[in-house]
């Protein structure tokens, strides 16, 4: 089994992470994961259409490839950290990671395709507010008020 340690900077994480340049492609064409000059190489472009949800719907061309995309923001209480594995204090055991930015949205893209409701990301995001209703604490007074509320009436 495999220890990961998570390590942040002696600097405060900015919650204002640029968000315009965080992109989930839909395929892995090159041997690279890290920061591109995608203002240079990557040119997104409105379309007319919308999501289901009513989201702007974005078009780009990457190596050829038609994509359609859109921004989706995180849900309230969560931020998305970008990490970075720390070579140099990992041993053959644990792994180090370092914070290197933080993100409260982000641009994914579909190849040809509208961003839909089905789409991976948009449940990840479905999930992740479902999760936070299980997980949220309940207290006593709650919990008697809402059994109160759907007890059958006699």
């Amino acid at each position: 089994m495999c220890d990961i340690t998570i390590a942040t900077r002696k600097t405060v994480i900015s919650p204002d992470y640029d968000r315009t340049n965080l992109h989930l492609l839909p395929f892995e064409c090159v041997s690279y994961d890290g920061p591109a000059r995608t203002s240079t190489f990557f040119c997104v472009e409105p379309t007319k259409d919308t999501t289901e949800s009513g989201s702007a719907v974005d078009q780009a061309v990457f190596r050829g490839r038609e994509l359609r995309g859109t921004a989706l923001e995180l849900p309230p209480g969560f931020t998305g950290l970008i990490l970075r594995e720390d070579e140099t204090q990992a041993d053959e055991v644990d792994k180090v990671w370092s914070v290197h930015g933080s993100f409260r949205e982000l641009h994914y893209w579909n190849r040809e395709t509208n961003p839909g409701p089905s789409d991976r990301p948009a449940k990840w995001l479905e999930w992740m507010s479902v999760s936070t209703t299980i997980h949220d604490s309940v207290s006593p007074e709650e919990f008697e008020r809402q059994s109160l509320a759907e007890a059958p009436k006699s």
